[in-house]
């Protein structure tokens, strides 16, 4: 599903969380994860909530994935694979270049 603005406090803690778990560990664009946030995030409501979501961070373009569990079943878990060098600032979801086809 995807997620209107303005985001939930609950999906830019998610986001914020991403970022601090990445080895440059910051946004590329000041340090609201609203203003770093690429595209249409996404989520999806199973046992617990996944989102799907692309940013733009000091380390690159990434493509990530966060389950958060419902509460009292564990931790937040991460997953993002950098997608390309960290876009200027104000770079709208159109402008950005469409992903190749997987290579296999």
């Amino acid at each position: 599903n995807p997620i209107p603005m303005p985001y939930s406090t609950e999906f830019l803690d998610v986001v914020q969380g991403a970022v601090d778990t990445e080895e440059n560990g910051q946004f590329e664009c000041g340090s609201d994860p609203a203003d770093n946030i690429l595209g249409t995030p996404e989520d999806q409501v199973v046992a617990g909530i996944n989102y799907k979501f692309t940013m733009n961070t000091a380390g690159g373009v990434l493509e990530c994935t966060a389950f958060v569990p419902l509460p009292g079943q564990g931790s937040t878990e991460y997953e993002c694979l950098v997608d390309g060098p960290p876009l200027p600032c104000g770079t709208d979801a159109a402008d950005m270049p469409s992903p190749g086809p997987d290579s296999e």
